[in-house]
């Protein structure tokens, strides 16, 4: 377990964005707002958000469904698989819940606010209060109320558990590109796909093991017009046919 709390939270882990780093260990990211293009590592503030889910989601639960899916993605990589082993179908739910929801999270704030217990004599210090935290339990502030981000992270765990039992058919493909990269979304909301690769990705509602160039662009395109405030590939000069 960590003796220290994470303030830095990848929404999208890093080992994932690792895959998609160049030969300099960036990737490149384009800001919407801006328009601006730069190179990032996988540590780049840009992936993170501060504090936003408790350590037990973070550290705990959340890091279960990681580990899952990045052990996943190494056995289809490593054996060069053309489909899922069955076991891994759950396992790319899982991931692709816990995706969606960390990218979305803050949006849930409005539907979890008021005071839950009624308590006294729970005047904590800091100190304290990491370490009810460091030990995945959730302390009470003196006036009732649990803290943002321990609701946070109960939400996560809950929306995610209740995606996959919604979505026990859920079946991914293996798909692969041999020209264009794909480009991932900081929203993976609203079509089933996860690029694991600049060229490889799982992704429901296909039943073939390559993309062409057109069907790349149009999947690249809808990340694009998804997106809230970034996007990034491992080299976007390569993502879209002219």
């Amino acid at each position: 377990m960590s003796q220290s709390l994470v303030n830095k939270q990848h929404v999208l882990p890093a080992k994932s964005i690792e895959r998609f780093c160049n030969s300099d260990g960036n990737v490149q990211v384009r800001r919407l707002k801006s328009g601006n293009t730069f190179p990032a590592k996988p540590n780049n503030n840009i992936f993170c958000v501060t504090r936003i889910w408790d350590q037990r989601c973070e550290q705990g639960y959340g890091k279960g469904i990681e580990d899952r899916f990045q052990e996943l993605v190494e056995y289809v990589l490593a054996n060069k698989l053309k489909s899922l082993p069955l076991r891994g179908h759950k396992t790319a739910t899982e991931f692709y819940a816990l995706w969606c929801l960390r990218s979305s999270i803050k949006s849930y704030d409005k539907y979890g606010e008021g005071i839950l217990l009624e308590t006294t004599d729970n005047n904590l210090s800091e100190e304290q209060k990491i370490a009810v935290e460091l030990k995945h339990s959730i302390y009470i502030e003196p006036n009732g109320v649990v803290p943002d981000h321990f609701k946070r992270g109960l939400t996560i765990q809950i929306a995610v558990e209740q995606f996959v039992l919604r979505n026990p058919q859920l079946k991914w493909s293996i798909c692969c590109s041999d020209s264009l990269e794909f480009i991932v979304s900081d929203n993976p909301e609203g079509e089933f796909i996860i690029p694991i690769t600049p060229k490889q990705c799982f992704i429901c509602g296909f039943d073939i093991t390559q993309l062409s160039s057109e069907q790349m662009t149009q999947l690249n395109l809808n990340a694009l017009a998804r997106s809230k405030e970034y996007y990034f590939a491992c080299d976007l000069g390569s993502c879209i046919r002219a």
